[in-house]
């Protein structure tokens, strides 16, 4: 996702948002660090 940053940013920011919800989404909390990382990704690219 870091290379992609720069040359298509809609692309990280979508996929960060199809990592992340699911993790969000199943209320575990001891998986919240995953998706807090796959959102520092999309937040980097937005």
């Amino acid at each position: 996702m870091n290379v992609a940053v720069s040359h298509s940013a809609d692309w990280v920011i979508d996929n960060a948002r199809r990592r992340a919800e699911p993790i969000m989404e199943q209320g575990k909390p001891d998986r919240y660090d995953a998706a807090v990382n796959v959102i520092d990704h999309g937040a980097i690219a937005d």
